[in-house]
């Protein structure tokens, strides 16, 4: 396993302030702990991993401009 440093407040601040809904609990308490974590990967192609402040920010904002209005606005993609 591949662990990221703890994420900063100012991380997290930003990170949630792109929702619209508070994060979680757990996730914003691992976020906190680990900011990320990569269990295992296979090739570049493939693998496991919980994302980063910014990747959950990047991820969503990416799949949210993908899916357009069939986007729902209440999910949050976090691995």
């Amino acid at each position: 396993m591949y662990y990221s440093e703890k994420a900063h407040e100012q991380e997290l601040i930003a990170c949630g302030s792109y929702f619209d809904f508070k994060l979680p609990i757990d996730l914003v308490a691992f976020l906190r702990k680990y900011n990320g974590v990569t269990f295992y990967e296979f090739e570049d192609t493939g693998g496991y991993r919980f994302l980063s402040c910014q990747e959950l920010v990047d991820e969503n904002r990416f799949q949210q401009e993908n899916f357009g209005d069939d986007w729902d606005e209440h999910m949050l993609l976090f691995c």
